[in-house]
């Protein structure tokens, strides 16, 4: 057969695998149109139209038995993806294996002009496109949970939200039950000392056998009238929550650490209103104890002039703490 026959019968098919086509007989390509091996989406030379069209655009192919239009052709001079060529059984529910198309002989690019596609319009035949896997269940579980690589896992969002509630939770019953009853007490005494700050809490804010006082230093409270405070602040402590019963320990102090600690029956005798200065100054002196485990004024063997020399600097030091020098 020469070149001229040749031209009439053979066409330039962009098929997958091949650089940059192949050339098919055009009996063939009908075949493949007709078997559906071949898809109207296929890619053919046009010497007409001197560029790339779809089978279904190519005239002498127009009677193949093609597949149904698309809803949409793709804009002409756009560049067209390479279609693999796959059985029609393929489309079937059930998954089979494609059936390769018979083997189509590629031919080297013909040396006559009027039959090489120009290569200024030859549009460039991308590679296949991948299909997207639609996420299975389990990888939506997955993400509803937020168990991803970058999320909080949901056990430690209910681990930190049952934290926040206990912190709160906690504040609350400190507030309810110490800090508002103590100042609620000193109102209602109507002591001189009611608009003095203070703030009060149990001790690690869930020990109730425990209590801590946090006494800040003002203009209101002196060094004549420190035993005083003092007694009015024990009057106005109340008892354990939900309890009648007395703390253990009491714990007093000027910032966030506790300074000096006494039993909370010693400072349950200091809240007696009959007491004098004197007899407050000296439960204070025999119960209360340093940061430590040290007294206040601790044993010695010391004469008695050293004796008192030791009980006043220690007890300047006591009152120097919740008082402005």
């Amino acid at each position: 057969m020469d070149n001229s026959s040749k031209k009439e019968t053979m066409m330039f098919v962009a098929l997958p695998g091949t650089d940059p086509y192949a050339e098919v007989p055009k009996k063939q390509v009908k075949e493949q149109l007709d078997k559906g091996l071949l898809k109207q989406s296929a890619l053919i030379w046009s010497q007409k139209h001197n560029s790339w069209k779809q089978a279904r655009h190519i005239t002498q192919l127009i009677a193949s038995k093609l597949q149904p239009r698309p809803a949409q052709a793709p804009l002409a001079g756009q560049a067209q993806p390479r279609v693999n060529i796959q059985p029609a059984a393929a489309a079937q529910p059930k998954a089979q294996a494609a059936k390769p198309a018979a083997p189509i002989k590629v031919a080297s690019v013909p040396k006559n002009a009027g039959a090489k596609p120009a290569a200024s319009h030859v549009a460039p035949a991308p590679a296949a496109a991948k299909p997207v896997a639609p996420a299975t269940p389990a990888a939506n579980e997955h993400h509803l949970e937020g168990e991803g690589p970058h999320r909080t896992p949901m056990w430690l969002k209910a681990v930190c939200a049952a934290l926040v509630v206990i912190i709160f939770g906690l504040m609350a019953l400190n507030w309810y039950y110490v800090d508002h009853a103590i100042k609620a007490n000193l109102v209602e005494d109507n002591t001189p000392f009611k608009e003095v700050p203070l703030y009060a809490h149990l001790g690690g804010f869930f020990q109730a056998s425990s209590l801590i006082i946090h006494l800040r230093p003002t203009d209101t409270v002196t060094r004549e009238n420190f035993l005083q405070y003092l007694s009015a602040v024990a009057n106005a402590t109340p008892d354990r929550p939900m309890s009648t019963r007395a703390f253990d320990v009491v714990s007093l102090s000027s910032g966030w650490s506790a300074d000096y600690h006494m039993s909370g029956r010693n400072w349950r005798r200091l809240a007696k209103p009959d007491l004098s200065d004197d007899d407050r100054r000296a439960i204070l002196l025999e119960s209360v104890y340093i940061a430590g485990g040290e007294k206040l004024i601790p044993r010695s063997n010391l004469d008695a002039s050293g004796q008192l020399a030791l009980e006043t600097k220690r007890w300047n030091e006591f009152v120097s703490t919740f008082v402005r020098k």
